[in-house]
């Protein structure tokens, strides 16, 4: 357990989170705010690898030449993008929570709305009941609106 960078990186996520709830809320591209909070967690591993560094491990990395810098950044880059990852996943999975549970509460008045309805239609008042083909249509519209709050329809 030499390299705890990662639990620094870690600390990053609900910076990234933040960031991105804010960019979402107030952005109407499609991917934008993908790509600003990716550019964004990026930059924030990027930052903590570098705040982290001794100057021996500097003078080492440096020393190692391309390959050794090469190899720092893509470690940086991995670790960014799995930062950058699990903060959007994260923020997706709350969001998306919150609305299926409007989603089911929406559905949830459509079919009390609908089983009033049928109440109302299923017992008509006198004024209601004027002529055969008024009380035939409402039995009809009755029979689809049940169906419907079964399922079957």
């Amino acid at each position: 357990m030499d390299d705890l960078s990662v639990l620094g990186n870690a600390a990053a996520v609900p910076i990234v989170i933040t960031i991105t709830q804010i960019i979402k809320r107030n952005a109407n591209w499609k991917r934008a705010p993908e790509i600003i909070s990716l550019g964004v967690a990026l930059v924030l591993c990027l930052g903590w690898n570098l705040y982290e560094i001794t100057p021996e491990e500097m003078n080492l990395l440096l020393l190692a030449g391309p390959l050794g810098l090469f190899k720092w950044i893509v470690n940086t880059v991995i670790v960014g993008f799995a930062t950058w990852l699990s903060a959007s996943k994260l923020y997706d999975l709350g969001y998306g929570e919150k609305k299926t549970q409007q989603k089911f509460e929406k559905i949830n008045q459509q079919k009390d709305a609908l089983t009033v309805e049928v109440m109302r239609l299923s017992n008509p008042t006198s004024d209601e009941e004027g002529s055969d083909g008024a009380v035939e249509k409402d039995a009809n519209l009755s029979n689809r609106l049940e169906d419907i709050l079964e399922g079957r329809g």
